[in-house]
């Protein structure tokens, strides 16, 4: 791993992986506040890389400047914008093929990830952004990729969510739906966490699902 690469962690699975997870956690986090996660899904074929973002952030990191009113700032596009590159680079490094790389996140994690998947050329396994929103959703549906209709993206949000609001989710998740991005918005019985159960099992059933389709050999990159 180099300096321009973002840190990154490789966990192990057994045997050849049907697809790979990259996760991206949410702010003031690290990458070891997922560690957890590939054990949670119990999916021995599936690889999980877990992702920290570069912004010191307390003691964690950041994928970009929050605004308190959860709207975006100049500082907050050019740093998901930088970050967003950050993470194509690191797919290559890996040598990801987008097609069969699911790609996931909590909170400014979720919000990578949708910044990132939305706007692609080329569609993922599957998108997964979990308790986020969509600061930049003036930029929709100018700012989607070609690949904007073939996307598979299911979004989980807690209901009783007080860090980013079950409400203001739920209405950005319905516009950039009505705008053209074929999304799923599911709500769960949590607050701004992950439920271990009824979410988790969705999401596990999902992650399967996706991973399925990406496996089928049609779609296997050249």
């Amino acid at each position: 791993m180099t300096d321009s690469v973002l840190t990154h962690r490789r966990m192990p699975h057994q045997g050849d992986a049907k697809a790979t997870l990259v996760f991206m956690h949410g702010l003031g986090d690290s990458l070891a506040g997922w560690s957890f996660l590939p054990e949670a899904l119990d999916l021995p074929w599936l690889e999980v890389v877990l992702v920290q973002a570069p912004i010191p952030y307390g003691p964690g990191w950041s994928w970009y400047e929050l605004e308190q009113t959860l709207h975006s700032s100049l500082k907050t596009k050019s740093d998901i914008a930088t970050n967003r590159a950050k993470i194509a680079q690191l797919l290559v490094h890996l040598r990801l093929h987008p097609s069969r790389t699911i790609l996931g996140g909590f909170s400014q994690g979720a919000v990578m990830t949708l910044e990132t998947g939305l706007r692609s050329d080329v569609a993922f396994a599957g998108l997964l952004p979990i308790s986020g929103y969509i600061p930049l959703l003036d930029d929709y549906p100018a700012a989607f990729g070609s690949a904007i209709e073939h996307q598979k993206i299911l979004a989980t949000h807690g209901q009783w969510d007080r860090v980013i609001p079950h409400a203001l989710a739920e209405a950005h998740m319905t516009e950039i739906i009505k705008r053209g991005a074929p999304l799923v918005f599911e709500t769960f019985d949590k607050a701004h966490d992950i439920d271990i159960h009824d979410e988790l099992e969705r999401i596990r059933t999902w992650i399967s699902e996706v991973a399925m389709l990406s496996s089928a050999p049609a779609n296997r990159p050249a």
